[in-house]
């Protein structure tokens, strides 16, 4: 009856040691590709990333970028590239998609609200991100 107990326990313990490790490591991959991509210049914040692993060395990411709504077509693919390559090269992940959130630089009014909002946002408890999208105060 025992072997039986301590068969039970060691399964038990060693899935659950497992799984451990593997989040442990997919949250470090996670962090990775985070760091990699605010490494190329222009990038404001990193949000959405998915992981998919495909099995080993497989692993395909998409995200979205938030940018500077000055940036032109050209210069966003030039820092997409640099994004793909950047974290590839520090994390063997293959970025397929990069999406682009803009950040309002021309509206005073939009900037400083959404300053004052995120703040608020980020003074909660387990708050991960915050992503607020392009606002205008400016009449339409």
């Amino acid at each position: 009856m025992f072997e039986k107990i301590k068969k039970y326990y060691d399964t038990f313990f060693g899935i659950q040691d497992t799984i451990g490790n593997f989040a442990n490591k997919s949250k470090a991959q996670f962090d990775a590709v985070k760091a990699a991509v605010n490494a190329v210049e222009d990038v404001k914040g990193v949000y959405d990333l998915v992981i998919n692993n495909y099995g080993p060395d497989r692993l395909i990411a998409s995200l979205h970028v938030e940018v500077d709504d000055s940036m032109t077509a050209g210069q966003i693919d030039h820092m997409t590239r640099k994004i793909q390559h950047n974290v590839y090269e520090k994390t063997g992940v293959v970025v397929v998609a990069v999406g682009i959130y803009s950040f309002n630089t021309s509206d005073k009014e939009a900037a400083d609200m959404r300053r004052k909002v995120t703040a608020i946002i980020r003074s909660h408890e387990n708050i991960l991100q915050v992503q607020i999208g392009r606002a205008s105060c400016r009449e339409r």
